[in-house]
């Protein structure tokens, strides 16, 4: 028994340090979803006092930001829904004075709609700007490209409004996590899910599983897609710039159907 105790100790740990390996995914995910819009002025914008880009960026620990640009967030709405975009433009550039200025001319127009206008001019101000994914360099280990895969599908995924909320999905992190997550659909008169299937896929381990070969990491995770189902995803991305990313499986492995339309 003793002999046993030391390789008992050693799976223990390697199961913690599995788990740990995930945990930022919970991290951004909830502060995500804590993430509120404000509507007291005529246009719709994320509420500054449960979002700091700083803070948030700093979550991703383990990508690096390579550029003289300054990060901002905008955020884009209109008739159709909203949803936020980080770019990456010049640091003296005022984007409050610019929107400002340009809804002042086009209140003008007799056809003017607040959150149209400003989606309108925020569309063409990114023309302007650059994607901060163009910038962001993953550290070289499996932490670094697990968060880089993590940023290009979720870094965009919250505030959603309306229509935009078919993008939404979340990205499972352990076994004890999905069922956390798929406590909503399966207490909710708003969808449907197969009770038989779920008790099977709980049972299985639903961490992220990661792998380098051939100059590529590997990375298969689950992912819940509120509209649509659970689903088994595997990922390629390239070790080299510029990280190219390839979904090259899926698998719908239960799904749920929403009893209602946006």
């Amino acid at each position: 028994m003793k002999e046993l105790l030391p390789l008992i100790l050693l799976l223990i740990s390697i199961n913690l340090s599995g788990q740990q390996h995930f945990d930022f995914i919970d991290k951004i995910q909830d502060y995500q979803q804590n993430v509120e819009l404000d509507n007291s002025s005529d246009y719709t914008i994320i509420d500054s006092t449960t979002f700091d880009i700083g803070k948030y960026l700093g979550m991703f620990d383990k990508l690096e930001i390579e550029t003289r640009l300054k990060p901002q967030l905008f955020y884009v709405a209109d008739m159709f829904g909203g949803c936020p975009y980080l770019v990456a433009i010049e640091d003296t550039f005022n984007v409050s004075e610019y929107v400002k200025s340009e809804l002042e001319t086009i209140k003008k127009d007799k056809y003017y709609d607040p959150d149209n206008a400003r989606g309108a001019v925020i569309s063409e101000l990114m023309v302007e700007t650059e994607n901060l994914k163009d910038f962001i360099i993953p550290i070289n280990s499996k932490d670094g490209f697990v968060q880089y895969l993590f940023y290009s599908e979720m870094a965009e995924c919250f505030a959603l409004y309306w229509h935009s909320n078919y993008r939404k999905k979340l990205i499972i992190s352990s076994t004890k996590k999905f069922k956390e997550r798929m406590k909503p659909f399966l207490k909710s008169d708003l969808y449907s899910v197969n009770k038989k299937r779920y008790s099977s896929l709980k049972k299985q381990d639903l961490s992220p599983q990661v792998a380098f070969r051939d100059g590529k990491y590997i990375i298969i995770w689950y992912e819940i897609l509120p509209h649509n189902g659970v689903y088994k995803r595997k990922y390629e991305i390239e070790n080299h710039l510029p990280y190219k990313i390839e979904m090259v499986n899926e698998e719908n492995v239960l799904q749920i159907q929403a009893n209602y339309i946006l």
